[in-house]
């Protein structure tokens, strides 16, 4: 109910071949952080020869899931890969999370999946996601309490508008808040400041409340933004981006013919970087790995990777 993914009727996957050139520019350029996302990458036979590859160039790999595929057997062939990290989204408890993932029996499974990286992939980090909507927050303490149980990390993303597709075959993704649950989201954001295993960061956290009150337009969320300057994102035919959501998915830059390197210093590309310093999307939606990068990047990456190679 909060995606609009599974709604764009095109369904591809870049080739192998592509893939790997795409990898080996990224690590070339210096690239710390790789992950991937879907769809369902789970769905992908060839995902952990992906993932492997990732691995072997880029020094932190992490992949997200909604579980339902992961089974012991998966679990242990993602731990060969040596993956860094694996998230896997819960948005509520039992019928909850099925109703908003169209899947009976979702909820179990994603927590099976859970159960199954801690037996099988020890030294995986897995992370639990959750979105936070006005429907839901009664069930997400609970959900705050299984994450404990089973001792994992748990990272929080304020439900957005979804942007409309243009080959989709129903409407966007939207959402509303009454004063009354914005009160319960208040209550609850105050919780989640009490979580230590709760990775978002405090600056993250406390601008939840302001999300649902539409009133994110100052501070981080006003400034001239420098995220598509070290972040890029791919579509399924490997075209790029310095930024999906600012661009409305549709400014995105072929790689196949040229190469990565050669697309992102083109004319084009530096313009689209350019034109995304004064974007202002993330006043009205709170992409955590949008927002999060800008709030710890650069200088703690720097400190990391940077000295540290």
């Amino acid at each position: 109910r909060s995606c609009n993914i599974w709604r764009n009727k095109k369904k591809s996957v870049v080739s192998m071949p592509h893939y790997k050139s795409i990898i080996d520019d990224l690590s070339s350029l210096g690239t710390f952080y790789f992950s991937i996302s879907g769809g369902e990458p789970l769905l992908i036979a060839d995902l952990e020869e992906r993932v492997s590859y990732a691995k072997s160039k880029i020094p932190y790999v992490h992949f997200v899931s909604n579980g339902y595929l992961l089974d012991a057997a998966r679990a242990k062939s993602i731990a060969a890969t040596g993956v860094d990290e694996v998230s896997i989204s819960i948005d509520g408890i039992g019928a909850t999370h099925d109703r908003i993932r169209g899947q009976k029996g979702a909820f179990d499974h994603a927590v099976q999946a859970v159960k199954n990286l801690r037996a099988f992939a020890p030294r995986v980090q897995v992370v639990v996601n959750s979105i936070l909507s006005p429907d839901t927050v009664d069930d997400l303490y609970k959900v705050v309490a299984l994450t404990k149980e089973l001792g994992v990390l748990h990272k929080f993303q304020p439900i957005n508008d979804h942007p409309v597709f243009d080959c989709q075959e129903s409407q966007s993704a939207k959402w509303s808040a009454s004063q009354k649950q914005i009160a319960k989201i208040d209550s609850f954001v105050s919780f989640l400041k009490t979580q230590p295993h709760v990775v978002n960061t405090p600056y993250f956290i406390s601008r939840i409340s302001r999300h649902f009150r539409h009133l994110n337009n100052d501070e981080l969320f006003d400034e001239q933004c420098v995220l598509p300057y070290f972040f890029c994102e791919f579509l399924e035919d490997g075209s790029v981006s310095p930024c999906l959501t600012g661009g409305d998915w549709r400014n995105t830059f072929p790689t196949k013919e040229s190469g990565l390197k050669s697309t992102l210093s083109s004319v084009g590309y530096c313009r689209e970087q350019k034109k995304l310093e004064s974007c202002r999307v993330c006043q009205k939606n709170m992409f955590v790995c949008y927002l999060e990068p800008r709030m710890s990047y650069p200088l703690p990456a720097l400190l990391t990777y940077g000295l540290f190679k």
